[in-house]
């Protein structure tokens, strides 16, 4: 009588054998997001984007072609898997233990590979004397309305018609009355509401409820996420940071005062800078001081999108709308304090089609 197995052991493939340093080993460079990393989906040989999305080192997921086949992602056995084509788990554990040393070696090697491109700053100093030779062209939220090929004349919120015109089909929405109290719907069950809230995510989700960082079921998730259409770029230069010291953009602001440029003509003027090297689809005031972007990311790459976003930080805007389930304000959508977030630029033309 032949004895029984062994258990598999799960617990050192995962310990002996971490994800980052098995992507790492298949040739992968991967990007910093936040508290996840970014990289090309080996799954699909993925030649533009960055659609695998690693969390915690312990759990992937694709937001790409992927994500249907493997609409959970996995961990470590399961990408190993899935990339040998092995159905047996007891034999991808074994095989992940038994090459465990290769795998690190291969990491180790691919690191150093890419060690000349990660020493480089991740985000570029704030190009002060570009800023403000930009904004000193006149370019304001005036042009902004001036030059828009949709221009809405009253005084009535145009939020539901936006949304059909950034989002059709009618996707999955992430649409928040705070950062802390949110709802994912399909688009037609926020149809006739949107105009009271404030906040959006700029991509649609493929899902009601992802996992957070901490693992906590969610509605508002990067792992729910679709892949990126829209790159948002939110322009905002203030005096102060949170803690009271002065920013970099403080004397700057002064100047600006005196010579009469409210910082809503100066955020215009970046935004409209930008518009040379990526079209603009959508253009939002947030109903206090900060005005934002909307620019198509669909069929772009990843490292062309990076370089946009980090010519755009040196030109002031905030980095946090890297992140695709980031918040920004609703188009037309109203601020908790009742104002409008006046939608002064809309290109249909540039918005994602099906």
């Amino acid at each position: 009588m032949s004895e029984p197995l062994a258990p598999i052991d799960f617990a050192r493939a995962r310990r002996e054998v971490p994800l980052r340093s098995f992507v790492e080993s298949l040739g992968k460079t991967l990007q910093k997001d936040g508290d996840s990393w970014r990289t090309k989906c080996p799954l699909h040989d993925e030649k533009h984007g960055a659609s695998l999305i690693l969390y915690n080192d312990s759990r992937w997921f694709c937001h790409g072609k992927c994500a249907a086949a493997f609409p959970k992602g996995g961990d470590i056995v399961d990408l190993a898997a899935a990339l040998w084509a092995i159905t047996d788990r007891r034999e991808v554990v074994e095989r992940l233990l038994g090459e465990a040393p290769r795998i690190r070696s291969q990491a180790r090697h691919q690191i150093r590979q890419s060690k000349t491109a990660e020493s480089e700053p991740k985000w570029p100093a704030r190009n002060l004397e570009q800023i403000d030779g930009i904004v000193r062209r006149g370019f304001g939220l005036y042009d902004f309305w001036e030059n828009s090929p949709v221009r809405f004349t009253d005084k009535e919120s145009h939020a539901e018609e936006i949304i059909d015109v950034v989002f059709p089909g009618g996707p999955l929405l992430c649409v928040g009355q705070t950062e802390r109290k949110f709802a994912t719907r399909w688009r037609e069950a926020w149809r006739g509401r949107l105009a009271d809230y404030p906040l959006i995510v700029a991509n649609p989700m493929f899902r009601k409820v992802g996992l957070t960082l901490s693992g906590k079921p969610s509605q508002h998730t990067l792992d729910a996420t679709a892949a990126r259409i829209y790159l948002p770029i939110e322009c905002d230069f203030s005096r102060y940071e949170n803690n009271g010291n002065p920013t970099v953009f403080l004397p700057l602001i002064d100047g600006w005062q005196r010579d009469g440029i409210p910082i809503a003509d100066a955020c215009v003027a970046i935004l409209w800078h930008l518009a040379r090297r990526l079209p603009l689809v959508l253009g939002v005031h947030s109903g206090n001081k900060s005005v934002h972007g909307w620019y198509p990311a669909f069929e772009r790459g990843q490292e062309e999108l990076w370089t946009f976003m980090r010519q755009a930080y040196s030109l002031g805007a905030d980095r946090v709308t890297w992140s695709p389930s980031q918040f920004v304000r609703l188009p037309d959508g109203r601020r908790q304090n009742g104002a409008r977030q006046i939608a002064y630029y809309l290109d249909p033309s540039r918005a994602i089609r099906l």
